[in-house]
């Protein structure tokens, strides 16, 4: 067998770690005692001693607990967030790892999720864009997006009626002429489910305008050891009830659901606390529909947005302040989303066309899948060949 330097070596050769959420529910850390009962004697029998296998999996150097993400740092030969933000905020979370490297030099870049996009297309809307030439399975720049604009105006929005007319069967009530709002997501505090509840006199205006209505569709579920989070659902399903008529919170949310609601609603919602969202996907899938994003600048919205498909919450300068936030919520939907959806068809169609193109030709699964192949998985397999090719105790 390989002496331990020798197998860390290898293992570190042959080894790539994604970072997902800068929150610590997914930045598991255990105290040195249940490392001990777990893990000492497989330490022990690979020639580790117990203080070099801490060392592994601390964050500093004053001792603290065992983290599981310092460990992959450690020990992996190339690792990644999951959005250009993220990247930056992985870098500096995690710099002291690298003592006296400048954080911009940290070594954790970054590949933008993406969105498998026949997963998610409605299928009239995809058909659609079939006969206008979009290819969404095809390779990466071979997509033709930009195709999309040749959809006409009337065809493209008789399409999202049908959408929204399917969602109006699942939610009794629902009118599909109306403006609908979406919103559904994992219920984690810094996702701020709440906020758009933050101003009930505001929400009960836009609710219950008769010319000007506007309809709030939520949905979701928390993680069953997420006790902050099911506080969180639950208040809004008490917001959703007490609002109006014209806000439903919809139950056993799952991926038929999800479907229904990116395809259906007009205008998707996301509300992270900034810099905690590390990418986001309900956003993309909803913006491959025509559905136009209102979100903070956090994540993949922070690469993909544009005033021609959608709207900033906050803007550049949004820090996480929640009233601030909820005040550029409102004033973007009183001044900005429900003129343009009631006063301009043809604009906010425009909009819906350069939203299918600009988001549909990068935040798809294939361009991820390639970029990780060629920043990440290429240079690992020539990695892990070498170092097969020199460790002969470890084959």
């Amino acid at each position: 067998g390989a002496r331990p330097g020798e197998a860390l070596a290898f293992v570190r050769a042959t080894t790539l770690f994604t970072t997902h959420t800068p929150v610590p529910a997914g930045n598991d850390v255990f105290d040195h005692e249940l490392v001990w009962r777990y893990v000492a004697a497989l330490a022990a029998a690979a020639g580790i001693s117990w203080e070099e296998l801490l060392a592994l999996g601390r964050a500093d150097e004053a001792g603290g607990p065992f983290g599981m993400t310092p460990l992959a740092l450690r020990t992996t030969a190339a690792a990644n967030g999951v959005s250009r933000v993220h990247g930056g905020v992985a870098r500096a979370m995690w710099a002291p790892l690298w003592p006296g490297v400048p954080v911009a030099e940290v070594p954790i870049g970054h590949v933008t999720n993406g969105v498998h996009a026949r997963t998610w297309l409605a299928a009239s809307l995809a058909a659609l864009l079939h006969e206008a030439g979009v290819r969404p399975g095809a390779d990466p720049g071979e997509q033709a997006w930009e195709r999309a604009a040749g959809v006409p105006d009337e065809v493209l929005w008789e399409s999202h009626l049908s959408a929204k007319r399917t969602l109006a069967a699942r939610v009794p009530g629902l009118d599909p002429e109306a403006l609908t709002i979406g919103f559904a997501r994992r219920f984690a505090t810094y996702k701020r489910a709440g906020l758009l509840f933050s101003q009930p006199e505001r929400l009960a205006r836009l609710a219950g305008d008769p010319a000007r209505p506007v309809q709030v569709l939520l949905a979701g579920k928390a993680h069953p050891a997420d006790e902050a989070g099911k506080d969180v659902m639950q208040a809004v399903v008490g917001y959703a009830r007490a609002a109006s008529p014209r806000v439903e919170f919809i139950e056993d949310y799952d991926m038929t659901i999800a479907r229904e609601l990116v395809q259906g609603c007009d205008v998707w919602l996301n509300t992270p606390r900034r810099p905690l969202e590390a990418s986001g996907t309900s956003g993309m899938k909803a913006a491959l529909n025509g559905v136009l994003n209102l979100s903070v600048l956090d994540g993949w919205w922070a690469e993909a947005y544009s005033p021609e498909i959608g709207w900033a919450i906050g803007g550049e300068e949004d820090r996480g302040d929640d009233t601030q936030a909820a005040e550029s919520l409102y004033h973007l939907l009183e001044e900005a989303v429900v003129p343009l959806y009631y006063g301009d068809r043809p604009g906010w169609v425009r909009m819906m066309k350069a939203s299918i193109a600009q988001v549909g030709a990068v935040f798809d699964a294939k361009r991820m899948v390639c970029e990780y192949a060629e920043r990440y998985y290429a240079p690992a397999h020539r990695s892990a060949r070498a170092a097969s090719s020199g460790a002969t105790g470890l084959t």
